[in-house]
């Protein structure tokens, strides 16, 4: 089981990876919650590289040889519902939260919406990102996010790996290639997340949410 790092930074995202390629067993879990991207990290500088790392993330998680458990409990703001998003099934505790809240920075979502579109309507995906603001466990089920709501992870994590660890480990990665968007588009988003990133006024906005913590969906 690994822990889902706080915030996306270059150090986490290197140390989430490697922790994923450790890993052997029936499953793949990941567990916690995670609020996005690290933007004081980036707000000054260059995010592209950690957005191609983050994308090169989500398709190790889609390449993975063994089904992949979210078991998520607390705030999962942008970048964390991609890697949610990107597991064959996602548990949430009743009080987790998600929201998209890139494009009230101006920001542009494009490395998380793949994974979003082979759970979500693209009508779902696209009113999460306009509107911005956090939604429950309650809609994320309706909508195809969250697979089970849960109050007792473990036990849903012990029945969901028994499940999932009958399917020959053969053909796991290709029934994602042949069912589900397997994330062509996530280094083509990265691209498109970085030109936006780089924008003065977005970069203004970010500086400041960080300075007042005056953040977008509240204005």
């Amino acid at each position: 089981m690994i822990a889902l790092p706080e915030k996306l930074s270059a150090e986490t995202l290197d140390r989430f990876e490697r922790a994923i390629d450790r890993v052997s067993g029936p499953a793949l879990v990941l567990r916690g919650a995670c609020r996005g991207m690290d933007l004081e990290a980036y707000v000054d500088g260059d995010p592209a590289p950690a957005l191609a790392r983050y994308a090169a993330l989500l398709r190790t998680i889609r390449e993975c040889p063994m089904p992949s458990i979210a078991a998520i409990d607390g705030e999962m703001i942008g970048g964390g519902l991609g890697i949610a998003a990107s597991c064959d099934v996602v548990i949430a505790t009743p009080r987790t939260t998600f929201a998209l809240p890139e494009a009230l920075f101006g920001l542009f979502p494009g490395v998380v919406v793949p994974s979003l579109l082979h759970r979500m309507s693209p009508h779902a995906v696209h009113l999460l990102a306009m509107l911005g603001t956090a939604r429950g466990v309650e809609w994320a089920q309706a909508n195809g996010l969250v697979d089970e709501a849960s109050d007792d992870l473990e036990r849903s994590i012990a029945r969901w790996s028994r499940s999932l660890g009958r399917v020959d480990a053969r053909r796991v990665v290709e029934l994602r290639e042949w069912t589900c968007i397997a994330g062509s588009d996530f280094e083509q988003g990265a691209e498109r997340s970085a030109r936006a990133f780089a924008e003065p006024r977005v970069r203004e906005i970010t500086r400041a949410f960080l300075r007042d913590g005056e953040a977008p969906w509240l204005r």
